[in-house]
Formats: C-alpha cells, structure tokens, sequence
C-alpha cells in the first residue's frame, strides 16, 4: 500500500508531480547465496548438548546411579574397527552420540538393553567372510569401487525370491514380539561413537518405544520406565459385566470371520485381534474371549495355521502369523481356570495331538532363530502339563535337553524366555 500511495502522490498535480519521477510497482530484488546441498543440521542436533547440572538431592540419588553401564556378554556383538561418518551421510532422527565408552562397551549396553526386553538380535550381517559362504544360495560380489554386495536366492509361494542387500559392518538386526524390525549401527564422529537405529518393517510406534530404550541403553542410561495407565474416570457410568461379555463376544465373531477370510491382511488383523482379546488384563471378561479361542472351530483354524510348509516360512508375513497364532493361543490357555482348560482339553483333539506338540517342540528347538516363537511355545506346554495325556506325551519325548537349550538361549539374548522356560523345568521336575 504504500508503494502505491507514493506513486500516486509523485503523479498527482495537486501536489506537483509534474516534475518528479514516477516509481513503478514492481518486485523487489534481494540478493540470495547458492550453496552446494549439504546435510541438514537436524541430524546432528542429537549430539551430546550442554546440560543445566543441578545439585541432585537426596530423592533423585537413586535415579543418578542407576545411569552406569551394564555389563553384557562380550560374545553377543563383537564390533570391528568403525567407519567414519560420511560428510553427506544423513543419520536417522534415532540416533545418539556417545562419548563416554568404547564402540564395544556401547555394543554389549545394547545387546543387554535387547535381552531384557526380550527382543530378538540377529548378529548374522556381522559374520566374517567364511561364515556368509557357509550360507546356501548366497553369492558375494563386489564392484570396482570396492562396494560389497551379496545376492540371496529364496523360495516364496512357488516363486523364486532374489534378495540383494550391502554387506555392512556393525551392523545389529533386531525383532521384537510385535515384528517390528529394525536394525542398530555403530559409527563414528569426532572421536564419539554414532548409535544409529534404523527401522525395517513394523509399527511405527512400537519402533518408537524400542528405539528410545535402546538409545538409553547406549548411553549407559536404564531403559525408561513403563508409562502410567490411564483409568476410566469414575464420575463416567460404568457397564455391567453382562454387557462387556456381550460385547466381547461380538468382537470375537468378527475376528473368527476375518480368520475365516483368504485374503492376508485380513488374517493378520484377525489374529492381532485375538491376541489383544486375549492377553492378561486386558478386560474383565477376557475367560470369555479366551474359551471362544479355544472353541473347537477357532482351534481348527488356528491350528491349520501352524502346519503351514516350512517353506513357505521364509515369508516375513509367514513368520509373523506363525508367531500371532502361537501368542493367541498361549494367552487364551493362560486365561481360563485349570479346572475349564482341563474340560476343554478332555473334549478335543486339537491341542493334545502328536502333531502338535511336535510343532511346539519345533519351536523350542529353533529358539536360537525363533526365540519368541520358543516363548510362546514354552507358556503353551506350561499350560498343557495339566492334561496326563500331553504330560505323558512330553516325558516320551524327553524335552529335558529341548527345554536346557532354550533356557541357555534365553540367559542370553531373551529374557522372557529364560523366565519361562525356567518355569517348565520346574514343572516337569515335579513330574
């Protein structure tokens, strides 16, 4: 506007602008500074920044000490000499700067961080040359600006799966129970260690939380603790039982209809269904959803789930449904009353097969590759024990030396699993 106004007025006769210049509108010019792209510093901005230190009191002493390290075992992740950190490397926003450790002490923080919440690591993209060729269908290659390569050929729904990943160095796979997938890398930047964690597959959120507990543990910090849960005000008017048995049970018939379902996001949906139905205080009429799960019709269907052929396991979605089956119905056998689990048991077939405890010890013996699918099994055979038939069943099989291998591979990389597992032997122990 003014702009205009001082145009006006230069052109006005009334003021004499008759002699003046008239100023056209037009666009102002501003100088600017072209500049290579570079790293946007948002990366970096996790770096180890200045901290207000407080005198802590006497209340949070507690919370100070519980910031040391925590030795790990030194096997579960040996760290080579690390790569420096690319100039135009952008790190992910999960990251942390560590500069008070070694790149092996940050590596044993992490994998101890791992084992206490049960999540699964995978230390194979860290073999040495000689161990990656003892892989089948695995061909390593490498390019003339020495970028190594490796081709893996899989087999997937009669298809053949060709898989082309970087042979990288320090480099930490991890799972946790809910198929999130992610992968922890170590390097390094001005004499710090880099902690990078990169998600690969799974809930956001869910990668969100482990992401921070493992960033936390990096830095010699304890995980965080779990978060308050929320209640339902009391002023809001409370249901009855009636109706929240009512409504579980419409829920679950909407699960057992997507179970019923071809199609695969279906199927996952209706699994994660059930398990959420299912899990321990979770509501209070989950004996309800739980002795639907073990209807004779549901464990038909969730039991054809686990015979699928081993080799269609190779599947990420595969896997996972094996795992969400094997979860659903661990839950749903902890749930009931023994007393009801025993009814149940005596009246069909599903669960006291051969063919199904033969599927359970599977999973105990691939707990060093499956440790959650060894979880959920071990809570299974825990709650079957109550049936003479399994228990004579199991004692034929001498699951002694199965169970000790599963607990060792529990002590060190699952922490859930150990507690389990330690529970089984005191149970056949008994026996």
């Amino acid at each position: 506007m003014s702009s205009n106004s001082r145009s006006s007025n230069s052109s006005s006769p009334d003021n004499g602008g008759a002699g003046r210049r008239i100023v056209e509108d037009g666009p102002e010019y501003r100088s600017i500074m072209m500049q290579p792209l570079a790293a946007p510093p948002m990366p970096r901005s996790f770096a180890p920044l200045p901290v207000k230190i407080s005198k802590p009191n006497a209340s949070s002493s507690k919370s100070t000490t519980s910031k040391t390290s925590i030795s790990a075992s030194p096997s579960q992740w040996k760290v080579d000499e690390l790569a420096a950190l690319p100039a135009g490397y952008l790190l992910e926003r999960t990251n942390a700067y560590v500069d008070d450790a070694s790149p092996q002490t940050v590596a044993d923080r992490v994998c101890d961080c791992l084992r206490m919440l049960s999540i699964a690591a995978d230390i194979s993209p860290n073999a040495s040359e000689d161990e990656d060729e003892l892989q089948k269908n695995v061909l390593r290659a490498e390019t003339q600006d020495c970028v190594k390569f490796a081709v893996r050929l899989l087999k997937d729904n009669g298809m053949v799966v060709v898989e082309v990943y970087q042979l990288q160095k320090n480099v930490l796979r991890a799972e946790t129970q809910d198929c999130v997938k992610f992968a922890v890398r170590l390097l390094k930047d001005n004499g710090m260690v880099v902690v990078e964690v990169q998600r690969m597959a799974g809930c956001s959120f869910g990668f969100r939380e482990a992401s921070r507990a493992v960033l936390r543990s990096a830095k010699g910090m304890q995980p965080m603790a779990p978060k308050k849960r929320f209640t339902i005000p009391s002023a809001l008017p409370q249901r009855s039982l009636e109706v929240r048995q009512t409504c579980v049970r419409d829920d679950f018939e909407i699960a057992y209809n997507m179970l019923k379902s071809d199609r695969s996001d279906s199927l996952v949906l209706a699994l994660e269904s059930l398990e959420q139905m299912t899990k321990p205080c979770a509501c209070e009429a989950v004996d309800v959803a739980a002795k639907s799960v073990l209807s004779p019709d549901c464990l038909k269907q969730l039991v054809a789930l686990l015979e699928i052929d081993g080799d269609d396991m190779e599947s990420h979605w595969a896997s996972s449904v094996r795992r969400k089956v094997l979860a659903v119905l661990a839950n749903a056998c902890a749930a009931v009353s023994s007393e009801d689990l025993a009814d149940i048991l005596s009246s069909g077939e599903h669960l006291t097969a051969r063919s199904f405890l033969a599927l359970l010890v599977t999973s105990l013996t691939d707990a060093a590759k499956r440790p959650h699918d060894a979880y959920h099994a071990v809570r299974c055979l825990q709650s079957l024990l109550i049936c003479k038939e399994v228990e004579t069943a199991i004692l034929e099989m001498s699951l002694v030396d199965v169970i000790e291998s599963a607990h060792d591979v529990g002590c060190s990389s699952h922490d859930a699993l150990q507690q389990e597992s330690h529970k089984l032997m005191a149970q056949l122990q008994k026996l």
